[in-house]
């Protein structure tokens, strides 16, 4: 099993996947905005090592919005696309 190990990224240096935007079109975030604003955590988004957003869009565009500076961030090596 591999070691998983949560980190802080600076929100800048995060960007969605290409693909992103036509598998999920633009979601409203404001609901998970104010539900991360109530509870102040936010699941760990899944990015590659040179900060591509796999799993949790919605998410770094709801913190962004609420002003984050940084995001707890899970960073995986990915085979492909």
């Amino acid at each position: 099993m591999a070691n998983i190990q949560i980190k802080e990224r600076k929100i800048g240096e995060l960007h969605p996947h290409p693909k992103n935007e036509g598998i999920y079109g633009d979601e409203d975030i404001e609901q998970l905005a104010q539900d991360i604003e109530r509870s102040k955590w936010v699941k760990p988004l899944i990015v590659t090592p040179e900060g591509t957003i796999i799993s949790g869009h919605r998410r770094w565009k709801a913190v962004s919005s609420l002003g984050w500076v940084t995001v707890p961030v899970e960073e995986q090596e990915f085979t492909d696309e």
